[in-house]
């Protein structure tokens, strides 16, 4: 997933580097907030930026995020012992 983080910067400072393009960047942030709130609103624990494509598609893809993995990880272990 450390390409997915060089990716999204690389997306996300167009503006500085090709100023025509800079609606790019812009998409980026749009499309990784609308994944993380569809995430949270799904309780989708699995990676972000899959959660559009599993819902669009009914899937269940599982991959592990580097960037917010640890925060599930400490979930997890906090409400181990609760049912949902």
């Amino acid at each position: 997933m450390v390409l997915n983080i060089l990716i999204f910067i690389a997306l996300a400072s167009t503006p500085l580097y090709a100023p025509q393009l800079s609606f790019v960047g812009y998409a980026a942030f749009v499309f990784y907030g609308a994944s993380m709130l569809l995430a949270a609103v799904r309780g989708y624990a699995g990676c972000e930026v899959l959660a559009i494509s599993n819902w669009i598609l009914a899937r269940d893809d599982q991959v592990g995020c580097l960037v917010l993995g640890p925060v599930d990880y400490a979930e997890h272990r906090l409400t181990r012992g609760q049912v949902p």
